[in-house]
């Protein structure tokens, strides 16, 4: 079987996959695992990334290591997963858990993945442990620019798809609209073509090679720029103080991206190791790797003055954790200036610096140095050692920041703080406690069936809208279109307009208007309101909607239309079509 056959196959398994994940999600009731936030997340985790570490190393990895690193980051990536909806508290949905459970590891997950991926590659190509500086170089070129022109690709072929919709809907025609934007063919088709598009640019290494060497010329080229820039900066500051530095409130984030500007220039610069630089980028090179230090200290003594005054939070640890990552490029590269020959010993500090960001990965995201745990006792000794007083400590922060740990550490404190002002503290932890916590921000605005009943005002009396559709629990995402549901279903002090009305099959339909949309609900089969309809409402029409002035007609082709004072408004499969908005004839 050929490596293009066997990147296609996996391609249409993956999409399988996701699919399935998504069909179990989308169900209701909802099927196990999601059910079970913690599994499924971590399926879906490595579902999406090791069949493209899989289809990647097909003919560039031997089959041994492919399948000790394959079967080793589906571990890898199912515990962090799972651990990451474990230290929030009270996850008991899947909806509830997505937002800040899975997509903050996802996004980190994706840079570690890069890096480790790319080590082992270099590995694997010169059959050692410790690869050869040029291996790595290049390996890990070539898989960024695959990434990129991956993406570019997979976006091209959505286009043409969205375009194939638009000419279909011109002549009315929703069919392929419909079948290119339903779940079943959209993921297969996106996982399909990713495994299409990373075959093509592996086989196509000149292309790649020729592509990265443009790159890197054009960005080495900005190298002596920005280090004139900086060390200008650095000689403003002998005069003017870092006073001005720390007013910002940012002046660490400032600093650190300047750093990693620098250093991301200086590899642009040095590339291989092989390449011989000219006078102006050696020196420029030079000058460079001696700005960092000096960028690094400066973020490092604003950071530590903010810990001294207030201690660590969430925010300030991860930002010593890039801090640390930083301030090794940048001892590894003062030393290369002074050691060795034509800053050869960049090559060893870029591989060193590598492991060391796939631990501190590692550390983050498990409970070695888990940011929320290591927040909660720093802040908690503050309190206990007497460093802060009760009146000053937030007690919130501890709570929603903290996490499980947090919530674990104030139900502790209530019951061992025997210190001053006791009574104020007790009084303190039970309100925190009270708090829903940062992962309960999708769920905060529960409201009752009674609430729901006085924010919908109902326009048609003698039609009111069932019982069972304000007493549906609306913030569940398997019981309707979760993105689409009107606020006033879901949030407190929201007002919106709702008809009963009937459809062209005679079957009864909420529609709300909501913002810019009617939105139209109907009962299934098992009783749950699922969404039946969107049509655009353009801004001269609002009126006339909540005068009444609207009505269902007959389709063209198919789905019904509603008609708002003699418009029409198409049955929308996806984003608004305002193309025929008669708004801009007024």
């Amino acid at each position: 079987m050929s490596t293009i056959t066997k990147r296609i196959l996996i391609g249409i398994l993956q999409g399988f996959i996701l699919s399935l994940l998504y069909h179990i999600s989308e169900s209701t009731p909802p099927l196990w695992p999601a059910t079970n936030p913690s599994i499924f997340l971590s399926l879906l985790m490595v579902a999406l990334f090791v069949p493209l570490l899989i289809i990647q190393s097909m003919g560039n990895m031997r089959a041994k290591t492919l399948l000790i690193w394959a079967s080793s980051a589906s571990i890898i990536l199912f515990g962090i997963t799972w651990y990451a909806v474990f230290r929030h508290t009270d996850v008991i949905s899947l909806s509830a858990a997505t937002a800040p459970a899975f997509f903050s590891v996802f996004f980190c997950t994706i840079i570690a993945l890069f890096i480790a991926h790319s080590l082992i590659l270099s590995s694997d190509h010169d059959k050692q442990i410790i690869a050869k500086y040029p291996t790595y170089f290049d390996i890990a070129w070539k898989l960024g620019v695959q990434i990129a022109f991956t993406a570019g690709f997979t976006g091209l072929f959505w286009m043409l798809l969205g375009l194939g919709s638009s000419l279909f809907s011109i002549i009315h025609l929703k069919f392929f609209a419909n079948f290119v934007t339903h779940y079943w063919f959209m993921i297969p088709a996106t996982s399909l073509c990713i495994a299409i598009a990373l075959h093509i640019t592996d086989v196509n290494p000149r292309i790649i090679h020729g592509i990265r060497t443009l790159f890197l010329v054009l960005l080495s080229a900005l190298l002596p720029i920005i280090t004139i820039i900086i060390s200008l900066f650095l000689v403003s500051l002998m005069f003017t103080g870092v006073s001005l530095l720390w007013q910002t409130g940012h002046a660490s984030t400032l600093l650190l991206t300047a750093a990693i500007t620098l250093m991301i220039l200086i590899n642009t610069s040095f590339q291989d190791g092989l390449t011989p630089l000219s006078n102006i980028k050696r020196y420029s090179t030079m000058l460079a790797c001696c700005l960092l230090a000096p960028l690094v200290t400066l973020a490092i003594y604003a950071l530590a003055l903010r810990v001294q005054q207030y201690g660590w939070s969430v925010s300030r640890i991860e930002a010593a954790a890039c801090m640390i990552i930083i301030g090794a490029y940048a001892i590894g590269y003062l030393i290369a200036v002074f050691v060795g020959k034509n800053l050869k010993l960049i090559e060893t500090s870029n591989v060193a610096v590598a492991w060391l960001i796939l631990a501190i990965y590692l550390a983050l995201l498990t409970p070695i140095a888990d940011p929320a745990r290591l927040m909660v006792a720093n802040q908690i000794s503050r309190l206990t050692s007497g460093k802060i007083s009760p009146d000053k400590f937030d007690f919130k922060v501890i709570r929603q920041e903290g996490l499980r740990f947090g919530q674990q550490a104030l139900e502790n404190l209530q019951i061992t703080w025997q210190g001053n002002q006791a009574d104020d503290v007790h009084k303190q932890i039970k309100a925190a406690l009270a708090l829903k916590t940062q992962d309960d921000s999708l769920r905060k605005n529960i409201i009752s069936a009674e609430t729901r009943r006085e924010q919908i005002i109902v326009d048609t009396k003698d039609h009111p809208i069932p019982d069972s559709f304000y007493k549906q629990d609306w913030n569940q995402k398997e019981n309707a279109a979760y993105i689409l549901r009107p606020d006033c279903l879901t949030r407190k002090g929201e007002i919106c307009h709702a008809w009963m009305i009937q459809d062209q099959k005679k079957s009864d339909m909420v529609l709300i208007l909501n913002y810019h949309d009617l939105v139209g609900f109907q009962q299934n089969e098992k009783g749950i309101w699922v969404l039946a309809g969107r049509w655009y409402v353009p801004e001269c029409k609002k009126q006339e909607v909540l005068k009444g002035n609207f009505k269902m007609i007959a389709p063209e082709p198919v789905g019904d239309d509603i008609e708002i004072a003699g418009w029409r408004s198409e049955q929308l499969n996806s984003a608004a079509r305002k193309e025929t908005n008669p708004c801009k004839h007024n």
